[in-house]
């Protein structure tokens, strides 16, 4: 029974953290510029500076990890000068 519990309660965790990686790109989604969306490297550059990870960036936009990883490691090469 305790096994039953804990993996419900992890199950309900992650679909937790799931609505909330949503809700951030949704947000995310609605930073504008002059009426348009703020360019994916922009919201990379943006969560990273909130402190997420590459792993929970690349989730929440969608995009392959290497790409974001590409990007943030020339965003923190340009940031260093």
């Amino acid at each position: 029974m305790l096994n039953f519990m804990k993996n419900q309660g992890n199950k309900n965790l992650e679909e937790l953290n799931r609505k909330l990686d949503l809700i951030i790109g949704l947000l995310l989604r609605l930073l504008t510029k002059d009426n348009k969306q703020a360019p994916f490297k922009e919201q990379i550059s943006i969560l990273y500076d909130f402190g997420m990870r590459p792993n929970e960036i690349a989730r929440i936009l969608n995009w392959d990890i290497r790409n974001v990883s590409k990007y943030l490691s020339k965003f923190k090469r340009s940031r260093g000068k």
